[in-house]
């Protein structure tokens, strides 16, 4: 009998104890070492001078922010942010992301990798 190599469902136990969760809309081929996920948000919105709401149009409660990319407005080097250090790691508020640094971060532009509620 021929091992399974692909699996489309949500969690899955192969014989010998491996164990993997995949989210809706995502897949695992063992057989390549790959996980596929579901697509991922990004959302993009400037940084705000204190600790605050940054609007950002379209985020509602309950995602997770994986990623946080600050580009200067002027150029220079991208700025690297930390989910719930400098920016939260939840989205709290529909429509906003909280910025937690009390640092001024209104001089970059923000792109924020967000997965969608649920997953």
């Amino acid at each position: 009998m021929t091992r399974p190599t692909t699996y489309a469902t949500p969690i899955f136990t192969e014989q010998g104890g491996a164990r993997g969760w995949v989210g809706p809309g995502g897949s695992w081929d063992a057989s390549q070492g790959t996980v596929i996920l579901p697509a991922f948000i990004t959302f993009a919105a400037a940084g705000v001078a204190a600790a605050g709401a940054v609007t950002v149009a379209g985020t509602t409660v309950g995602q997770r922010i994986l990623a946080i990319f600050g580009a200067p407005t002027a150029g220079g080097a991208l700025a690297v942010k930390v989910p719930g250090t400098d920016f939260e790691a939840v989205v709290s508020v529909a429509g906003q992301i909280q910025q937690l640094a009390a640092a001024n971060l209104s001089a970059n532009t923000y792109v924020f990798i967000v997965c969608p509620a649920g997953l």
